[in-house]
């Protein structure tokens, strides 16, 4: 009797997985790069403010940082959430991650301002 092992080799990245992801990896940095310019841009408005005489009151690090982290964040996560889908599912994964970022960048961006 003879036994076999069956065991599961390592599923390479294909071509085209790479592309879906290098190609919504630019999206994501795109929303980086906008909590980035809002690090230093939203405490030169409000220092602004302060120079006029109106109260800005504190820089809303916290909400600036959460900004800063969230993008590489959820494309961490649809990557390894779409690691072992179709192309068609990952590329839905990305685009779901995308559209999450997004609406909290945009959340975030209100809150700092309005704070």
């Amino acid at each position: 009797m003879t036994y076999t092992t069956t065991e599961a080799s390592p599923r390479r990245i294909g071509w085209a997985t790479l592309a879906v992801a290098a190609l919504f990896g630019l999206f994501f940095a795109y929303d980086l790069w906008e909590a980035i310019e809002s690090a230093i841009e939203v405490p030169k408005l409000y220092a602004q403010l302060e120079a006029v005489g109106l109260p800005a009151g504190d820089v809303p690090w916290v909400l600036i940082v959460a900004g800063i982290l969230v993008p590489p964040l959820a494309y961490g996560i649809a990557f390894v959430a779409g690691r072992r889908q179709g192309l068609v599912a990952k590329a839905l994964i990305f685009f779901v991650g995308l559209v999450a970022v997004a609406a909290l960048s945009m959340s975030i961006n209100a809150l700092a301002v309005a704070v």
